[in-house]
């Protein structure tokens, strides 16, 4: 039987990037196994409408999904958060994961490549460029069960708030600090990568405080104070510099005035737009504590019934 690993190690940190090498490398099982890294392949297909990376992680993902008998290919995302000891598994199905909703969806998973679905996958992809169609496309039969994944403890932070490098005291941040420490004890970490990570703000703010630690030989501390992360933004949800340099624009401006009237109107919009804001959520808190609400003014009333 055939091995192959895929890793999507493309737009991820320095720090995720080490943590997935190391993890790669210390594992006996993936030693005669064929690696392959989504950053060192080219010449995928292109899709007019569809910005390039989206279009570049579903190429990987079909690369993955290829018709090869005898073989199974483990397919881990950019965000996923390492376990050991990790054991490849073999099934009757077309794709084992835990969750399953479409091909562009796919995350954590594991494909045996001779299956039928499989090749009548490739057949299908040969006849369909279109990129709905094969993104959306979900004629496989799945093990949800996923044993491999249940019996190693890796798991997948496909949520952007669950990452523990973008936010703290997520449910899984110890286990990934430790392979952090890992990372850097076994030399896939460098401080210069670090710094990077802090510099371009690839991770959290706090995490200057658990490099320190990890450089001077010292565990990693899970009571940080994190105030520093309060305004952190993560990578994906950022303004691209042509977009903020657009919405501080005079154009943006005079097409603003054009449309909505002058300077006062547009002043008015907002601060009725702000009120409409304001009145809702106090409606939603309202609503949320009546019965406290209720509380007091019961309380109220008989206090000015005993006067």
């Amino acid at each position: 039987m055939r091995y192959r690993v895929f890793i999507d190690d493309t737009d991820i940190s320095n720090t995720q990037a080490a943590v997935l090498d190391c993890f790669i490398s210390s594992q006996t099982c993936f030693e005669n196994a064929e690696i392959v890294k989504a950053s060192q392949k080219t010449g995928f297909y292109n899709w007019s409408n569809v910005d390039h990376r989206v279009a570049k992680r579903l190429n990987f993902i079909l690369e993955s999904l290829s018709y090869v008998p005898d073989t199974y290919s483990v397919f881990f995302p950019a965000h996923t958060i390492p376990s050991e000891p990790f054991e490849f598994d073999e099934f009757d199905e077309a794709i084992s994961t835990k969750s399953f909703l479409s091909t562009v969806k796919l995350d954590l998973f594991m494909v045996n490549n001779g299956h039928p679905d499989i090749q009548y996958f490739n057949v299908f992809c040969d006849q369909n460029k279109d990129y709905s169609q094969i993104s959306d496309y979900s004629n496989f039969v799945v093990d949800k069960n996923a044993r491999w994944i249940s019996k190693s403890g890796i798991c997948s932070a496909y949520v952007q708030t669950q990452r523990p490098w973008y936010r703290a005291g997520r449910p899984f941040q110890d286990q990934w600090l430790n392979w952090v420490t890992k990372a850097a004890n076994e030399g896939f970490l460098k401080e210069g990568d670090m710094q990077q990570d802090l510099k371009k703000q690839d991770v959290r703010p706090s995490m200057r405080l658990h490099f320190g630690r990890i450089f001077h030989g010292l565990p990693p501390q899970s009571d940080i104070n994190y105030i520093a992360d309060r305004y952190y933004v993560f990578p994906e949800n950022r303004l691209l510099p042509e977009q903020y340099k657009l919405l501080h624009s005079g154009f943006l401006q005079k097409r603003l005035e054009k449309y909505y009237g002058s300077k006062s109107n547009i002043k008015k919009i907002v601060r009725h737009l702000l009120k409409k804001f304001i009145w809702t959520a106090i409606k939603k808190l309202l609503s949320r504590n009546k019965f406290f609400i209720m509380s007091c003014l019961s309380h109220i009333k008989g206090k000015i019934l005993d006067r």
